[in-house]
């Protein structure tokens, strides 16, 4: 009963505040943005609310990121779209247009709730000190460490082979100068390759799969792991892909684990420290960036002041760059579709297969509207899920789309979570992450990412299995 009224008595007093905020008048002719930012944000809080609600469910990874879209609409609803670097309306088309954008992001949700809920069976409540993998054990453990050994062998050669290709003089410059990694100039004759950096993480998977229980020392060494991963990972320039690691195996030893109710605990209280270090490495390789420029056209440059300035333009630089999802973009995927180009009917949805399938010609409609709208920008602009299934379906083939696929993601996570297996609960986390989680600001095409952070173990893991069944039948 307490519990309950606790999860009442925060949206209340957050309501009381709401309610003092808009007294106040800041939000001027975005007041109908601000408000329905704030619906949406209160629709996502619905599945808390749901019988045997579970943090690692799909529905709860998508509106993690939905979330930020609420914040966003109020950021731009306070600041009049000032800082919006994908604005092509005027500021009377975004006061009478954004709402309604955001209206249809919350029909699109409740859609995909209906889809879910539908399928969604509710998982079993396991005792928080069972596993929920069998271990393994005896010689099989210390094969797995073998096998976890060599994977870091092979992804430091690689690793070391890069250096050499680029900074051999100095290997520290090529960690440092991740911001401009496309910008590198190679010294040394080679192909430049980072396909060894996914042992990394198939050395730390198996690693930690090859014990039960956590000791200071495997803690420890794990770490130490774990930060040479991240920077050799990071190297390449891509942060969000690199710190999603982190969140994945975040994920994973919730399901390995045999003390979850702890080990919730502990992760909840370094999740704020987590997400300030993604936040001063995206503002480290914008500096980076600056500096190489600097150094380019022999400018002077300060580090320091440069870092500081990003730290005062958080709002713009995360809101106003389209680093969340991108209401401002929304709108102009609305404009497109159906009227400039003809709906795609799924051409988008199969796109991420061209990452496996050479031949395969796909249609990334985030570079075709970089292209159109904003010629002058580098890179694509995704749409999002809500305004991609927009694109391929048009706006009511989209709601109808967000029942389909909160269907399907609901049969995903009931099979599953009823299967229990190693391998399964690491394809599981992988697409939690880099799938449900970023698909409502990015679209389909990110699952080939998804499928990169768990294929590479699974196929590793097949291989282990053959060994012990050829030696260890018997056991």
């Amino acid at each position: 009963m307490a519990n309950f009224r606790l999860l009442w008595l925060v949206p209340s007093t957050i309501l009381i505040l709401v309610l003092m905020i808009f007294s106040t008048g800041v939000f001027g002719i975005f007041y109908e943005t601000a408000i329905a930012s704030l619906l949406l944000l209160g629709i996502l809080c619905v599945p808390v609310f749901v019988s045997g609600f579970k943090w690692y469910e799909p529905v709860c990874a998508m509106n993690a990121m939905f979330s930020l879209l609420g914040i966003a609409g109020l950021y731009f609803a306070y600041t009049g779209f000032s800082s919006a670097e994908h604005a092509v309306h005027g500021f009377q088309d975004f006061s009478l247009r954004a709402p309604l954008t955001i209206l249809y992001v919350i029909s699109w949700v409740l859609c995909f709730y209906l889809g879910y809920y539908l399928c969604r069976k509710a998982p079993v409540n396991f005792d928080a000190s069972e596993p929920l993998v069998s271990p393994v054990v005896g010689q099989k453990e210390i094969l797995l460490k073998v096998f976890s050994a060599v994977c870091f062998c092979l992804a430091f050669i690689n690793t070391a082979y890069n250096v050499w290709l680029f900074n051999p003089e100095s290997p520290w410059a090529y960690f440092t100068s991740f911001g401009v990694s496309k910008y590198r100039e190679q010294v040394n004759d080679g192909v430049f390759t980072t396909l060894g950096y996914h042992f990394y993480i198939v050395g730390l998977i198996l690693y930690r799969y090859s014990f039960s229980s956590w000791s200071w020392p495997r803690l420890a060494w794990f770490f130490l792991l774990l930060s040479f991963s991240l920077i050799a990972v990071l190297s390449r320039g891509q942060i969000f892909f690199t710190f999603s690691i982190v969140l994945f195996l975040f994920v994973l030893e919730y399901f390995l684990s045999h003390i979850r109710d702890r080990y919730i605990s502990w992760a909840m209280a370094l999740l704020p420290l987590f997400f300030l270090i993604v936040v001063v490495a995206y503002f480290s390789r914008l500096v980076s960036v600056e500096f190489f420029l600097a150094q380019k056209s022999g400018e002077d440059f300060h580090v320091l002041s440069s870092f500081w300035s990003k730290v005062s333009a958080f709002g713009s630089l995360i809101f106003g760059k389209g680093n969340v999802p991108n209401l401002p973009a929304m709108i102009v995927y609305e404009d497109h579709f159906g009227s400039i180009e003809s709906y795609l009917l799924g051409e988008s949805l199969i796109s991420w297969l061209s990452a496996f399938l050479p031949f395969f010609d796909a249609t990334y409609i985030g570079y075709g509207i970089s292209d159109t709208w904003y010629p002058n920008n580098v890179g694509g602009i995704p749409p999002g899920v809500v305004h991609e299934m927009i694109a391929n379906f048009g706006a009511l083939g989209g709601l109808l789309a967000a029942v389909a696929f909160g269907a399907f993601s609901a049969f995903l996570f009931n099979f599953i979570v009823s299967k229990r297996s190693f391998v399964l609960f690491v394809i599981y986390s992988a697409l939690l992450v880099r799938f449900w989680f970023i698909l409502p600001k990015v679209e389909f095409a990110v699952l080939s990412n998804s499928v990169w952070l768990f294929l590479p173990t699974v196929v590793v893991f097949g291989v282990f299995s053959l060994v012990c069944r050829a030696f260890f039948s018997k056991q």
